[in-house]
């Protein structure tokens, strides 16, 4: 290029883009740099005048693609730049790379940038909720029929709650002759009472837990409320009935004895569970554990079991190898005999209790209460502590007590039943 036409070039550049780059280029033009000394520093890098047409039709090309790319068709119009790309990405690709048609290889190194670029990057989905460990499953409880009292009888109630039973009966009806003397029956009433027993809990917590994380508040009131109903199902079972303990079913039903007074006793053949079950069934009807008179009052629905014992009768087979299902049981094995078969690991392995769950009640004073208060030096330290108790126990009448029956050893009391 003559040292004219780049004058010509450079002011005609000026003229377009205003005064400023006029001066700017009038003052280029004048001395700074000549059009030969120009050419000669681009010399200097290996930039020639072919170089740079071939660079400067390179581009252009490119140009004329990319504007293909987007003027191509009516489809990308108002399409974003990342919807074009995704389009024409193989395009985009071949321009990049250059091909056989003399295209030029465009490569341009910069820096990637990638989800490692983010230091600290706390980013993602978080699932709500927070995942508990595991408790044993409440189920006790829930057998029995539930009475709440009031505030205003809790009261008036000293604590305890009263009721009447009859304590003995002598029944002399009879046939009797004609002028023949009547014969006379007598009756006689007990009271008895019960307690109620308190189950309770405590957490202490600091104030900027309790207020500054969302979900603490929460998970306390379901940790109090999951710890007094875990205690308060074991409790109905099994309770020692020494104060402050609940009077538990298993402590007051009575102990079916390993003879004669156990139906079936030393005459089934290959005895199992399931006859064990419904031989108890028929202990009760038959007037419980002593096994004398008929008390019809008790229609027995129930037998609780651990379940390692409702697996071992699951799993029972013959010598051919088909499961044993006599046709007394249900299809799924949860009832024998029409009682319903309940597991709890709360149940001792290897013991159970079968009776008229009707015949059970759970008293309650009120429900879970939970209150937050200070102990000791909390006050200066920022603390809570927070309570959680119910007053409650369970009502099995004295007289209703022989609607049940317990087993200690269900090994010894199959045996018990087998031909010996």
């Amino acid at each position: 290029m003559e040292k004219e036409e780049l004058e010509l070039l450079l002011k005609g550049m000026a003229k377009e883009n205003g005064d400023a780059t006029k001066s700017a280029i009038e003052a280029a033009v004048k001395g700074f740099i000549t059009a030969d000394q120009l050419a000669a520093k681009l010399g200097e890098f290996g930039v020639t005048e072919k170089s740079i047409q071939e660079l400067t039709t390179a581009i252009e090309k490119q140009g004329i693609e990319l504007g293909k790319l987007t003027a191509s068709g009516g489809a990308d119009k108002g399409a974003s730049v990342e919807e074009i790309v995704a389009k024409n990405a193989d395009a985009i690709k071949a321009l990049a790379s250059g091909d056989n048609s003399g295209r030029a290889s465009l490569k341009i190194n910069k820096t990637l940038v990638q989800r490692s670029s983010v230091s600290s990057n706390t980013m993602g989905i978080r699932i709500p909720g927070i995942g508990e460990l595991a408790t044993r499953k409440s189920v006790i409880r829930s057998l029995f029929t539930q009475y709440n009292y009031s505030p205003a009888q809790m009261a008036e109630s000293n604590g305890v709650v009263r009721w009447m039973d009859q304590n003995a009966i002598t029944r002399s009806a009879a046939a009797v002759a004609e002028n023949g003397t009547k014969p006379e029956s007598a009756i006689t009433w007990i009271e008895r009472t019960e307690s109620f027993q308190v189950i309770a809990d405590t957490i202490p917590v600091s104030k900027q837990a309790y207020r500054h994380l969302g979900f603490v508040s929460q998970q306390i009131n379901d940790l109090l409320n999951k710890n007094l109903e875990l205690v308060v199902d074991g409790q109905i079972y099994d309770g020692s009935g020494v104060s402050p303990n609940l009077n538990g079913l298993f402590t007051v039903a009575p102990a079916q004895a390993l003879d004669i007074t156990l139906p079936g006793f030393g005459t089934v053949v290959d005895s199992n569970l399931y006859d064990l079950v419904s031989a108890l069934r028929v202990a009760i009807m038959n007037g419980g554990a002593a096994g004398t008179g008929k008390q019809s009052k008790y229609m027995p629905n129930i037998v609780l079991m651990n379940p390692i014992d409702i697996l071992k009768y699951k799993l029972s087979k013959a010598v051919d190898g088909h499961y044993l299902l006599p046709p007394f049981i249900s299809a799924d094995g949860t009832k024998i005999d029409n009682v319903m078969v309940i597991e709890s690991s709360r149940v001792t392995a290897n013991s159970l209790v079968i009776g008229d769950f009707s015949y059970g009640n759970v008293h309650q004073g009120e429900d879970v209460t939970i209150e937050m208060g200070l102990v000791n030096d909390q006050f200066l330290k920022n603390q809570w502590t927070i309570r959680a108790e119910q007053e409650i126990f369970l009502l099995i009448r004295n007289v209703d007590r022989d609607g049940f029956l317990k087993v200690s050893n269900i090994d010894a009391a199959i045996a018990a039943l087998g031909i010996a």
